[in-house]
């Protein structure tokens, strides 16, 4: 899944920008996942060529390389193979702990 060049991401409602965007995939089932995001089950008849979602709609830990793209030693993420998106709050923010557990932890505090 290779890093877009002036796109943007495609899952209806984002309008952030993020420098990590991850093309559609080409197999399904994976594929299938990530168009029902996309496109929040309502997958149009004719979809573009080049589809990305940034990294925004993914937890922690569909990354490969969160720990050093966190410390600044990554420019780039690199997702894993199996990944899906899940996100759609917008104003999460990758690498600040947007996985689900880091939310529960949080409201346990409160």
């Amino acid at each position: 899944m290779a890093k877009a060049r002036h796109a943007s991401c495609g899952v209806v409602g984002c309008t952030h920008q993020h420098d990590s965007l991850f093309l559609l995939p080409t197999s399904e089932p994976l594929r299938k996942k990530w168009l029902d995001y996309i496109f929040d089950d309502h997958v149009p008849n004719n979809i573009p060529k080049r589809l990305y979602v940034c990294a925004r709609h993914f937890t922690d830990e569909c990354f490969s390389n969160m720990s050093p793209y966190s410390s600044g030693l990554a420019q780039r993420l690199r997702i894993k193979k199996d990944a899906v998106p899940t996100l759609r709050d917008p104003s999460t923010s990758v690498g600040d702990g947007s996985s689900s557990h880091f939310f529960v932890s949080l409201l346990e505090q409160l």
